[in-house]
């Protein structure tokens, strides 16, 4: 499989990393490995991701999606009983810039039809302090699962 070596931001830093027995080169920020073996750029997406395996959803980490003429990278895709959403995990909302970006890229997918009221946006955020409340995360997925 292709590896993708991107970054939103600025131009991405490539790294060497023992993964699954064998030396692999990923993009810098990809750090935390999740429980089965995936590679994301935060903590709060290690356990996103470990919630999602242990409640038997299938999703992709960063799956591109074209919306409004653009490539997104979601943080998770999520697919279940035939249904699709999107997870995005918003982690520093403390910072201004980053909440500018969410809003632009929040906008952009209700422009397609991808918003929490159509039951195909799952938004969960670490709190202004950096807490994460797990419970919190794994009841927005089971409510959006059992839709």
């Amino acid at each position: 499989m292709k590896q993708r070596y991107t970054d939103l931001f600025e131009t991405p830093s490539i790294i060497e990393v023992e993964y699954k027995g064998q030396s692999r080169y990923f993009e810098e920020n990809l750090i935390h490995k999740t429980i089965r073996g995936e590679l994301v750029r935060s903590k709060s997406e290690v356990i996103v991701a470990n919630i999602l395996n242990q409640l038997n959803v299938e999703y992709a980490y960063e799956e591109p999606l074209k919306v409004a003429g653009k490539t997104y990278l979601p943080d998770f895709t999520l697919r279940h009983q035939g249904r699709t959403a999107y997870l995005e995990h918003l982690g520093m909302l403390s910072k201004p810039s980053y909440q500018r970006s969410w809003e632009r890229k929040e906008k952009n997918y209700e422009k397609v039809g991808i918003s929490e009221a159509e039951d195909n946006l799952i938004i969960t955020k670490d709190g202004l302090d950096g807490s994460l409340d797990a419970m919190e995360i794994e009841e927005r997925i089971r409510e959006w699962m059992d839709l």
